[in-house]
């Protein structure tokens, strides 16, 4: 938290408008942002105007960042299905999902789907090695084994299910890919 300061001025040095957090352990693969950390920076941000989009996996970190003051969802939550008490903070305190279900298919359908890399449309806005690396029958083979792959398509499902009760109960739903 006291490293929070300096980073955020120089953020906000640079007019910087949100700042994106990650409060996700990668199903126990990464350190995941602490909740004294994240109150730092989303406390920091917005006395600089600034507002903070949270990346989240879990239900139970979806609600403490709405306790923070935390302004939007980066993905869904993909831990399990939303409840009632979650769909009343984000509409209360007017939190936004950015539904980003192709985040969780892309750790799957690579190597599932191969006909999505003829597509003119995406081969005019691909740099022709990208299109060729993701029909390289390595990296396809590589994509259909991944151990992980069944959990991307779990996740997958849970995210639509999720989004499906947010958007019914009237929650705020914005569209993004997460593809850079």
């Amino acid at each position: 938290p006291e490293a929070v300061v300096k980073a955020i001025a120089e953020l906000a040095r640079h007019k910087v408008q949100i700042v994106k957090i990650w409060v996700d352990d990668q199903q126990g693969n990464m350190w995941k942002l602490r909740r004294p950390n994240y109150k730092a920076i989303i406390d920091e941000a917005h006395k600089n105007k600034m507002r903070v989009f949270a990346h989240i996996h879990d239900l139970d970190d979806a609600k403490r960042l709405i306790e923070a003051g935390v302004d939007a969802f980066g993905h869904s939550v993909r831990d399990r299905e939303v409840d009632a008490a979650l769909i009343k903070m984000m509409k209360e305190k007017k939190v936004p999902l950015f539904a980003t279900l192709v985040r969780e298919e892309s750790g799957f359908m690579y190597g599932k789907d191969k006909t999505f890399v003829d597509d003119e449309h995406l081969k005019r806005h691909l740099a022709p090695e990208i299109v060729s690396g993701l029909k390289d029958p390595a990296f396809v083979t590589k994509t259909q084994s991944d151990p992980k792959r069944p959990a991307f398509e779990a996740m997958l499902k849970m995210a639509q299910k999720n989004l499906k009760t947010l958007a019914a109960a009237g929650v705020t739903i914005a569209f993004g890919t997460d593809s850079g």
